[in-house]
């Protein structure tokens, strides 16, 4: 069954917005999407192409979900923080913030959100031993050469 409520909420989450900003891009009150994200509804068959537009996703892949959004979500290792993030971590064989923080002169929040996004992308896993928030580097990271 297709989640698209599910879908809706975690591309505009990825984007960082609110749902009143995504119903005033959209011309739509804010109740339309809380009840589209809540399941009460779906979105009329006429605001989908700009709905999948405003996210830059198909219709397709707004109605098919997470395996798709993820593709979205690790076409960012064209970022070239991520990048540094990386090389960084394959260096090192593993990662944590501060590492981040001081290798890549960025702040806390910005290492935080790199980590997630290499996290939900495979790229890293937690390392459960480490008594910080360490993660170790996968190696799952396909070369573009």
């Amino acid at each position: 069954m297709v989640k698209i409520s599910e879908n809706i909420a975690a591309l505009r989450k990825q984007a960082g917005i609110t749902q009143e900003d995504l119903a005033n891009r959209l011309n739509i009150s804010n109740q339309a999407v809380s009840k589209w994200e809540a399941g009460k509804c779906f979105p009329d068959i006429e605001i989908l192409p700009a709905l999948a537009a405003f996210f830059g996703v198909s219709i397709d892949e707004l109605l098919l979900g997470e395996c798709l959004i993820k593709t979205k979500l690790c076409d960012k290792t064209k970022d070239p923080l991520i990048l540094s993030a990386m090389k960084t971590a394959q260096n090192k064989k593993y990662i944590s913030t501060s590492i981040l923080q001081r290798s890549l002169n960025i702040g806390y929040t910005t290492a935080k959100r790199v980590i997630e996004d290499m996290c939900k992308c495979g790229y890293l896993e937690k390392d459960t031993a480490a008594p910080y928030d360490r993660y170790l580097y996968t190696e799952n990271i396909e070369s573009d050469s």
